[in-house]
Parts: C-alpha cells; sequence; structure tokens
C-alpha cells in the first residue's frame, strides 16, 4: 500500500511538472495574442522574441511586411531601430574609453581638430554628450524635414576630404546656451552627432565603419546596415524596398520607408532582422560574470546602463534591475533587459508609434508569464 501511495504521488508530481512546462510554452504565447484581440485584433506586422543566455524562449512572427504584395512578417523582415540607433555610438565611446584612447571625462577639443567648434563657450566633456548635459538646446537643431534638403543623399558618395559627419559639422555649428551640467532635461541629437565624429577621430575610420567593425561583426550581425542609404548592407537594402511602413494599425495607410537625412544616420539610421536585433539586445544582458561580448570589463556595461538615464524613449527601474530603450523612425522598436533574471525581449513593428506592445508594461508582463 505504501509503495502505491508513493507511486501515485510520483506520478501526481510528474504530471504536475509537466503541465507546468506546457504552461510556460503555451501561455505567453496566449497573452501576446490575447492583447491583439483586446486592441481590436490590429497590429500591423510585428516579430516579438523573448531570450535569455541560453537562446530563444519564444518568437512570434504576425502581420505584413507589405500586405498589399501579401509579404508577411518573417525571418527576412527587417525594421528600423529608431532610436536605439543612438546606442551605437555610447558603445562605440565606451569601447574606446575601455581602450584607455579616450578620456570621457577629458575636454572634447582634446580629440578634434582645432577649428571645429570654434565658438564653443565651455570646457565640455564627453561625458556631458552622453548625459546630454552639454549646453545644447534641441530646440536650435534643424528640423528633420529641413535636414535632407541640407544635405542631399548623394553628398555620402561625393569625394569629399572628410566624412559626411564632418561634413554636417562644418555646415552646422550649434550655439551652446549653457555651461556644461548646468542645465538638464534637454535632450540633445547635436550632442550624440558630436560624440560620433569623435569616435571617428579617435579610430581613424568613418563612424559606420567602426560600428560595423567592432560591434555588428563581432556580434554576428550580418543582416543589418546604418547608414541611410543602406549601401553599407545590400541585403538589408534589397528586403526594405519590398517593404512599407503603416501610419496606422488597421493598415489603411502605407507608405515607403523614408530613409534619415545622410549625416546623421547615427541618430536613428540603424535597421536589421528581428534575429540581428536579439543578438545587439543580447549584448546589453550581463552573461555570467556580469559583462557583455562588447566590453571587456562589466564596470564598461553599467556606464552604459547609466547612460540609459538620460534617453529620451528609456525606461529604467534599478531596484527590479529593469532597463528599456525604445525608438522609432517609420518602425516602432523596443528592448527590454530584466538584468535579474537574466532574460531579455525585443518587439519590432513596422507601424510608426506603435504603442500597444511597444510599451514597457506589456513587455514586463510578458515577461511575468514565463
Amino acid at each position: 500500500m505504501y509503495k502505491k501511495i508513493i507511486l501515485f504521488v510520483t506520478i501526481m508530481a510528474l504530471s504536475f511538472l509537466l503541465n507546468a512546462c506546457e504552461r510556460a510554452v503555451v501561455d505567453p504565447v496566449l497573452f501576446v495574442y490575447e492583447t491583439a484581440t483586446r486592441h481590436g485584433g490590429q497590429v500591423s506586422g510585428m516579430n516579438i522574441r523573448v531570450f535569455d543566455m541560453d537562446g530563444l524562449l519564444l518568437d512570434l512572427s504576425f502581420g505584413y511586411a507589405n500586405e498589399a504584395e501579401r509579404l508577411a512578417v518573417d525571418a527576412d523582415t527587417v525594421f528600423k531601430w529608431g532610436s536605439i540607433t543612438k546606442q551605437l555610438v555610447w558603445i562605440s565611446v565606451l569601447q574606446l574609453y575601455e581602450k584607455g584612447e579616450l578620456d570621457i571625462n577629458a575636454d572634447m577639443r582634446t580629440y578634434i581638430p582645432y577649428d571645429m567648434l570654434v565658438n564653443l563657450k565651455y570646457p565640455t566633456s564627453v561625458y556631458h554628450l552622453m548625459t546630454h548635459s552639454a549646453g545644447f538646446l534641441e530646440s536650435d537643431f534643424p528640423g528633420f524635414l529641413e535636414l535632407p534638403v541640407l544635405f542631399p543623399a548623394h553628398i555620402i558618395h561625393a569625394d569629399m576630404p572628410y566624412t559626411v559627419i564632418e561634413y554636417f559639422l562644418k555646415t552646422i555649428e550649434m550655439p551652446q546656451r549653457f555651461e556644461p551640467g548646468e542645465f538638464s532635461g534637454e535632450y540633445s541629437h547635436y550632442g550624440v552627432i558630436l560624440a560620433s565624429y569623435i569616435v571617428e577621430q579617435v579610430s581613424g575610420m568613418p563612424f559606420y565603419e567602426y560600428v560595423h567593425e567592432h560591434i555588428f561583426s563581432r556580434l554576428d550581425m550580418a543582416h543589418s546596415s546604418i547608414l541611410s542609404d543602406l549601401s553599407d548592407n545590400i541585403w538589408v537594402a534589397e528586403q526594405l524596398k519590398n517593404q512599407v511602413c503603416y501610419l496606422s494599425a488597421d493598415r489603411r495607410f502605407a507608405v515607403a520607408c523614408f530613409p534619415i537625412a545622410p549625416p546623421v544616420y547615427m541618430i536613428g539610421g540603424a535597421i536589421s532582422t528581428a534575429a540581428d536585433f536579439q543578438k545587439f539586445a543580447l549584448s546589453l544582458l550581463p552573461d555570467d560574470n556580469g559583462s557583455s561580448p562588447l566590453f571587456e570589463s562589466d564596470e564598461t556595461l553599467f556606464k552604459l546602463y547609466a547612460a540609459f538615464e538620460y534617453e529620451y524613449a528609456a525606461f529604467t527601474d534599478h531596484g527590479s534591475g529593469i532597463f528599456a530603450l525604445s525608438g522609432q523612425m517609420c518602425h516602432t522598436a523596443t528592448i527590454l533587459l530584466d538584468i535579474n533574471r537574466n532574460l531579455g525581449v525585443i518587439v519590432m513593428t513596422n507601424q510608426e508609434n506603435e504603442g500597444v506592445f511597444n510599451r514597457v508594461s506589456f513587455l514586463r508582463d510578458l515577461l511575468k508569464h514565463l
């Protein structure tokens, strides 16, 4: 009788575990689809992935990359990163800092030609640029509709003795309105452009080449691009030309995926497949040693986390170990990291200003279902 009881308890325990494992697989999927249904069942095209250091825990794609052509979202669909592109600048800066080639606390004029930024009023560090506290006002920055007129696409390939970023900085010098550190809370695209130029000066290569060599290649991101005209990755260019951007969830308004102005590609030009975006997001999740394949030290990774605090579309909750970044440039994309549980989630949609699946609250709830 005793052995029968033990056998019965063992069978029940195994049954419970199997059911629990089944729920762990099914529940997140149901949660995603229930969310879509609750919001009218409308989303243009989306890929959502949950992952840890061992691989994918969830991979869902649905909707269309181009509904008129019946082109469904799949593994070859590419999505724009929007403002998350800026993290490529800060990662590059911190890589050079880690190598001892760049002092983020030194006056940035140490790293640029003497005839640049001649009207800069105060000593300004790269750290001030990272924290958007360098004294530049975003209201002084040229409008995004004006930029393509000022800097047409063909200048990327012009026979110039300097890079397209330097061309921008030689053409436009914004006034420094405040002493660095004195005024905070004003986001600065100009500061991001300056930081990418400093990367060029210190590394001796155009910024997009630095990104490909030290970030994309290191993470095996073969299906990623950053230049405005996508000439740095022809495969990505071929994929995007068949896709559209939807301005509404009901897909009534579809437009071509417009490029960002050539000189400022580092503020929003990155584009990739969801698989590559996952590789990038995974590199921001600390491994068992607390580090990242992008850096030599765990301290450097946490300096990057500190910079998240100053990003326009970022969310940080140090107490629960949650960090999130969002961006939109025709598409909308989000990364959420749970560093306490070593979990990450990404969502990429081909809808501008998509606000259901790119909400931090939705992504945090999704992780709770794992």
